[in-house]
């Protein structure tokens, strides 16, 4: 079962997924982890580039073949043997990216296209926090990268952007068997966890035999 932990920019999806895994892995779990927006570990030409020329990151066109590059290889080199897959993100990031007003059903087609090798994932993970502590603690985070993404109007698009994909999906040409559980990340981190953690054990059991 593929699994994935959705949400905006600054819930805690990072500090979730760091401790989930460790926890996963300390109780002998059987999953794999599969990590589509991230950085390549191995050396490509395309990663070399964005890396040195940081240039070409002002351009649309370079950034998209770099997250449909990303996300294909990533697919490729994951382990789908294991009962249970967890991703840090999916698909549904690069839908709500560039989310349009109109043609979404011709948006998600094309992107699915592009990015042929990363399937749909069975259950969506949704970590919800409201607008305004969302906003505090990403003023709080030390990080001089990603600002762009983290001003009102563009949460407020994400948020608008996995509204559409959760109730009107199946619609669009989501496969309609995509389960959403919502989880509120406006609590402490640990009991994050222990939601998170009960619902992978009560959606794929068979990962803990």
């Amino acid at each position: 079962m593929y699994i994935v932990i959705e949400g905006l920019k600054g819930v805690g999806k990072s500090t979730l997924l760091d401790a989930l895994c460790l926890r996963l892995k300390q109780e002998n779990v059987r999953f794999s982890l599969v990590t589509p927006t991230r950085p390549l570990p191995r050396f490509c030409l395309a990663e070399f580039l964005a890396k040195h020329c940081r240039v070409l990151m002002r351009y649309d066109f370079f950034r998209c073949y770099l997250y449909r590059y990303r996300s294909n290889q990533h697919a490729r080199q994951a382990d789908w043997t294991q009962p249970l897959v967890l991703g840090d993100r999916s698909i549904l990031t690069s839908l709500v990216t560039r989310w349009p007003k109109d043609n979404q059903a011709q948006y998600i087609k094309k992107t699915k296209a592009q990015e042929c090798e990363i399937p749909w994932p069975d259950e969506v993970i949704y970590l919800q926090m409201p607008l305004e502590p969302l906003l505090l603690r990403l003023k709080q985070r030390q990080r001089d990268y990603g600002k762009q993404d983290e001003c009102v109007e563009r949460l407020s698009l994400a948020f608008e952007s996995y509204q559409d994909l959760q109730h009107k999906g199946k619609y669009l040409g989501v496969p309609s068997g995509l389960d959403w559980s919502i989880v509120n990340a406006n609590q402490p981190p640990e009991e994050v966890l222990e939601q998170v953690y009960a619902l992978l054990k009560a959606r794929c059991p068979k990962a803990w035999l």
